[in-house]
């Protein structure tokens, strides 16, 4: 994260610097007009590259979905993109845009910067599971209402009747893994992110749904390490542990997943829903189990597990 943030300072700073018309001018009569321009294309061009090998190895490594945009920060985006294409247009034309803005790329690439925060935080993430803000602004009362509605998401998701496959077109993390290993079917964009339960490195223990579909979807001999490092894997490990069943590249991904759904569907319904509900049955019966939920459900409403979540809040943001 370190190196994407110098990145983002190199070349931020190299762009703001030419408005800054005073010490642009000392420069200038200092060093020379050409000498100037190649400097500061080449510290551009450096923290270009640094934003680039930072974002990517910031992907690798995992993140943590701090903000979900809403809905209609959609037609926002799309209105800022005209004026951004507008500014940098007027960057080439000499005209009153030009004379008023004094830099209409800095002002256009700024106003593409905005609006590409909706998309990215978009796009990129399936679902990193529990809110720990909101659970830990909630407490006791709002994570008692919380686990069992999640319990039955999940436990609807893993029993439903009719084929369901999961396009994981980005980092599947906790809760986001569990409900995508609850599908039929898992496809994973190539090189899209990172799958895996971190519930132990938060503090929390396993729901009982979620136990059940994590057993059932990992491959036996990797199951508990997946439970107890809180490990998350790349695609092709992915595939290794049972996470996910097919790779293919970004573009393909809902069409692929799409076609595994049409071919799932072109079975004998009551047939597929009834063997499905033999393969699940076993697993079906040991999440109904009251005794554990209620075990979970202690644990997760105690103190020291809330004083728990909100170091690992306070670690993972700092890091992110």
């Amino acid at each position: 994260m370190g190196v994407l943030v110098i990145g983002l300072v190199l070349f931020l700073g190299a762009h703001v610097f030419v408005t800054l018309r005073g010490p642009r001018a000392a420069v200038i009569a200092r060093i020379g007009e050409w000498p100037y321009k190649g400097l500061m294309s080449v510290v551009a061009l450096v923290g270009l590259v640094l934003i680039g090998y930072g974002f990517g190895h910031y992907r690798a490594t995992g993140w943590v979905q701090v903000w979900s945009p809403p809905r209609w920060t959609n037609y926002v985006t799309q209105l800022l993109m005209w004026p951004a294409s507008i500014c940098v247009v007027a960057a080439y034309c000499r005209g009153q845009i030009w004379r008023t803005l004094k830099h209409p790329m800095l002002v256009g690439v700024k106003t593409w910067a905005v609006a590409q925060q909706r998309i990215e935080a978009a796009k990129d993430t399936l679902y990193a599971g529990v809110d720990l803000l909101r659970l830990l602004d909630g407490g006791p009362d709002y994570i008692r209402q919380f686990l069992p509605a999640l319990s039955t998401m999940l436990a609807a998701v893993f029993t439903h009747p009719k084929p369901v496959v999961a396009a994981i077109n980005g980092h599947a993390m906790a809760g986001g893994c569990v409900l995508a290993c609850a599908a039929d079917r898992r496809i994973m964009a190539r090189d899209a992110g990172r799958i895996g339960v971190t519930e132990l490195l938060v503090g929390v223990p396993f729901p009982a749904a979620a136990m059940e579909i994590m057993r059932r979807a990992t491959a036996p001999q990797y199951f508990e390490d997946a439970i107890l490092s809180g490990a998350t894997y790349n695609p092709p490990e992915a595939v290794a542990r049972g996470l996910v069943h097919d790779i293919v590249d970004p573009h393909e991904l809902l069409d692929r997943a799409i076609d595994a759904a049409n071919t799932l569907a072109a079975l004998s319904p009551p047939a597929f829903a009834i063997t499905k509900r033999q393969t699940r049955g076993p697993a079906v019966e040991r999440l109904q189990r009251a005794d554990v939920d209620a075990d979970i459900d202690r644990i997760w409403t105690a103190p020291d597990t809330l004083v728990r979540i909100r170091d690992y809040v306070s670690r993972t943001l700092r890091k992110s």
